[in-house]
């Protein structure tokens, strides 16, 4: 089977061939748990965790810079892995900072919660929460209870369901 996998150039890695077999999505009318996905080790982590406790996992990426490769790869991997319970990822869409875009700290962790506000009410309605993998020492751990406000709140504002934000590494340190 053929497997489009995006380009990328490294002199770390080994050649390996790998074929991924097709697979089914879950079709019943489970609620899936919502997990913002960036590819690297926290997200992946929390995606992990859901997936192993049986839960049917919507991703929804965001397209920050560097994080495409290693994401699409990720996502390849755990779709290989746990098929039906991976549901086909949400694509919030690109995200460039300009010169005049102050984002010293916590700008990106402020604009996924605020963006979150713009799912669209169906898929909205499939998710019981939605989960993002901040552990201690991240730069928004402080502002937890701001970023599930701001969310909430663009929920509000757009008469929208209500799904929870939930943040359940937040009690490891990277290292764990």
């Amino acid at each position: 089977t053929k497997t489009d996998l995006p380009k990328f150039e490294s002199r770390g890695f080994k050649k390996v061939n790998v074929s991924f077999p097709s697979f089914t999505y879950r079709t019943d009318n489970t609620k899936a748990v919502g997990v913002v996905y960036s590819g690297g080790w926290d997200s992946t982590l929390l995606m992990v965790r859901n997936l192993e406790a049986g839960k049917l996992v919507q991703p929804i990426w965001f397209n920050f810079a560097n994080d495409e490769p290693l994401r699409h790869i990720g996502h390849l991997i755990l779709k290989n892995r746990y098929g039906k319970f991976l549901l086909p990822p949400i694509d919030m869409g690109n995200f460039y900072s300009s010169a005049d875009f102050e984002n010293n700290c916590c700008g990106q962790q402020a604009y996924i919660h605020f963006a979150l506000g713009f799912l669209n009410i169906d898929s909205l309605m499939k998710l019981s929460e939605i989960q993002i993998g901040y552990v201690m020492n991240d730069d928004a751990i402080s502002f937890l209870d701001e970023l599930r406000k701001l969310t909430k709140t663009h929920f509000k504002i757009q008469h929208k369901a209500i799904v929870p934000v939930q943040y359940p590494l937040s009690q490891l340190s990277r290292g764990e």
